[in-house]
């Protein structure tokens, strides 16, 4: 009797199987088809390092421009002479002092001498996709070197 149980058991287990697997058409791959999302809408996102020295500070949107003397390919045209939101961007600043006396050290205490390093992240379509690059800034680093 404890056979038989046993085998109907087995059998019903085994008869289930199959109805759960074509329950999952495609394995885990068709996640993106089957809600509607494409290859062309997930943009890439790629890093950079871009280094020189700040042109001009805003600061009331908070925008740098930096003349740009060292990047990688990817932050080259991106950078160099265009303003770049400091947003949510990490500020630090090595040996620079509060020349305006407001009690802060910002970016509004650099000057032209001072080394600027920022990092980030471009967010740009993929190759064939429309739409266009955007820059984020992740970390500024601003250096006075005496």
């Amino acid at each position: 009797m404890r056979t038989a149980t046993i085998t109907i058991i087995s059998a019903a287990a085994l008869a289930a199987v199959p109805a759960l697997a074509a329950a999952d058409p495609g394995h885990g791959h068709s996640g993106a088809h089957a809600h509607g999302l494409g290859r062309c809408d997930h943009p890439q996102r790629v890093a950079f390092v871009a280094r020189g020295s700040l042109v001009s500070f805003d600061a009331g949107t908070g925008n740098v421009v930096l003349n740009v003397v060292r990047a990688n390919h990817h932050a080259r045209a991106f950078t160099s002479g265009q303003p770049l939101s400091t947003t949510g961007a990490r500020l630090r600043f090595r040996g620079v002092t509060d020349g305006n006396a407001d009690g802060t050290v910002g970016l509004d205490d650099v000057v032209s001498t001072d080394r600027v390093m920022v990092i980030g992240k471009l967010v740009r379509p993929k190759r064939g996709c429309a739409g266009t690059t955007s820059v984020v800034l992740r970390k500024v680093t601003v250096a006075r070197h005496s």
